[in-house]
């Protein structure tokens, strides 16, 4: 049940692109609090999104494999999110104001962007001659960022405005971009791939508002395949990478470039991905057991 953005793309926006390296990890536990949702089958539960108010969004999978989305509140509650006569749903971004956006399957397994109101009311979008768009991040002013696939399949991020118009994101020289995360001040990040389709390398990025880009590699002896997912108002960035041990750890990598390893504390079969930072410095994420057996979790920093 990776997101969307697993799939990554190549070249529109006239953005300048600087390489950044990562020291190594301070290797800090960070105390965490599973989240399940309650109507999660075997598969479980991923916690992709947390806004500055606490409130969560992700999916779950029910006991009949299905995917459905999900707002967990401040106080705890779970509300399902499901568009109507889709064979999946899910939840991806949610903004300050609690709106949300994410992506659905239609009936025919073709993907769209929707976007939730505070009043549970959906709307749908898709890339302008897209065969396949997800929503993953939105801010304040209701600009949304995601992925779409292209006609030939290559996938390329997008920004889309408040009043629905849509720029392609794309990192030039790439096989493939997706953005995840944007920020009121218009920060966006996201990951890329280098490399032929099916071989290629993950690295993740900081796209500025003036359009200029920054490379993000957590460069720990054997560690590749990173990818950033968030960041929040401080400049704050988390994703995943794999190590040498072959699996996938969250990071966190602050302003002045220092970051640390995100793992669950005295677990060591898992795979972590942390995918959204709040102001108040909570992450939230999730990790997997043996059996593709998912479940999210907040924690802080």
């Amino acid at each position: 049940m990776r997101r969307f953005r697993a799939a990554l793309v190549a070249a529109l926006l006239a953005c300048t692109l600087t390489g950044i390296t990562l020291p190594a990890p301070a290797l800090t536990p960070f105390p965490f609090t599973i989240i399940d949702a309650p109507n999660a089958g075997p598969k479980g539960t991923q916690v992709e999104s947390i806004n500055d108010a606490g409130q969560m969004v992700g999916a779950f999978t029910d006991a009949g494999d299905k995917i459905h989305g999900f707002l967990r509140t401040s106080t705890g509650a779970f509300v399902t999110i499901d568009v109507p006569g889709a064979a999946s749903t899910y939840a991806a971004g949610i903004s300050d104001a609690g709106r949300i956006v994410g992506g659905f399957d239609d009936a025919g397994g073709k993907s769209h962007g929707f976007l939730r109101t505070t009043t549970g009311a959906l709307t749908t979008f898709d890339a302008p001659g897209a065969s396949g768009t997800q929503g993953s991040g939105i801010n304040s002013a209701g600009q949304i960022v995601g992925g779409f696939f292209g006609r030939r399949g290559n996938q390329r991020g997008f920004l889309r405005t408040a009043t629905g118009a849509f720029t392609v994101i794309d990192v030039h020289g790439s096989s493939g971009t997706t953005a995840t995360s944007i920020k009121d001040a218009g920060q966006i990040v996201g990951s890329y791939a280098v490399g032929p389709t099916g071989n290629n390398m993950n690295h993740g990025f900081l796209r500025a508002a003036t359009g200029v880009l920054t490379t993000i590699n957590v460069t720990l002896p054997g560690s590749y395949g990173t990818e950033a997912n968030s960041i929040n108002g401080s400049g704050l960035i988390v994703g995943d990478f794999f190590g040498a041990d072959g699996r996938l750890h969250g990071f966190l990598r602050t302003a002045t470039g220092a970051f640390a390893t995100i793992d669950v504390p005295g677990r060591t079969e898992v795979e972590v991905t942390a995918s959204s930072i709040n102001h108040a410095r909570q992450i939230v994420g999730w990790f997997v057991e043996s059996y593709d057996q998912y479940h999210g979790f907040v924690t802080a920093r």
